[in-house]
């Protein structure tokens, strides 16, 4: 049997933002089931999902590898795929990639979020640069057991911009051994910033290559 992997990137638009992973997960799993013709190993399709994303955000990176028994070109896939839409998500990219090539989740070094608060806030940039002239950042999460888990946010971020008048802002954020931290969290301790988020857009996963240069994934 001939096996063609492709790498399929969707957009996660705002209709989409309250599944969660698992339900995104079987979403796929259950639209591919009906309309590309899958390549089954022991009686299962074949298919790997790049890192969470967590409930309320929004994306533009929603990766999918799948392994087909027959080769699909872009358009073809789109119509294959069209329903996806009614539900929140949009073909954005279809690609051929080997077989062997690795995971989303093992290649992924960082990733681009926009963060857009609901309330302005004119000293966030100041509180942004004091807060990251630190050591160390520390961040407490109280576990359902009533633990105490507390993580070094600076580690994680890679880099961080404030935009205006269009009051967003952009952090870049790094997994470190698969463990990656929310966004907002890091918006609330390193930027002080106390009010809601109005969205939270997933904008773009990168690589870092041997020069230590970010490449789109």
């Amino acid at each position: 049997m001939n096996v063609y992997r492709y790498r399929l990137v969707f957009k996660r638009t705002a209709q989409a933002r309250q599944m969660t992973q698992r339900d995104q997960m079987n979403f796929f799993r259950e639209l591919f089931s009906g309309v590309l013709p899958l390549a089954f190993f022991e009686k299962k399709a074949k298919l790997a999902f790049g890192p969470a994303i967590s409930v309320g955000h929004e994306s533009l990176c929603e990766y999918v590898d799948v392994c087909l028994e027959k080769r699909m070109g872009m358009k073809e896939m789109e119509e294959a795929l069209a329903a996806s839409a009614a539900s929140g998500f949009e073909l954005s990219a279809a690609k051929s990639i080997p077989l062997f090539f690795p995971s989303i989740e093992k290649s992924v070094a960082v990733t681009e979020y926009e963060l857009f608060p609901g309330s302005e806030d004119a000293e966030l940039e100041t509180r942004m640069a004091e807060n990251m002239e630190k050591d160390e950042i520390i961040y407490r999460k109280e576990k359902a057991s009533g633990e105490i888990k507390t993580t070094d946010l600076k580690k994680f971020v890679f880099s961080w911009k404030v935009t205006r008048p269009v009051f967003f802002v952009t952090l870049l954020l790094r997994h470190i051994q698969g463990v990656s931290v929310k966004p907002e969290a890091v918006l609330a301790a390193a930027g002080g910033y106390e009010g809601k988020v109005e969205r939270i857009l997933r904008k773009r996963m990168y690589w870092i290559d041997s020069r230590g240069e970010l490449v789109v994934l």
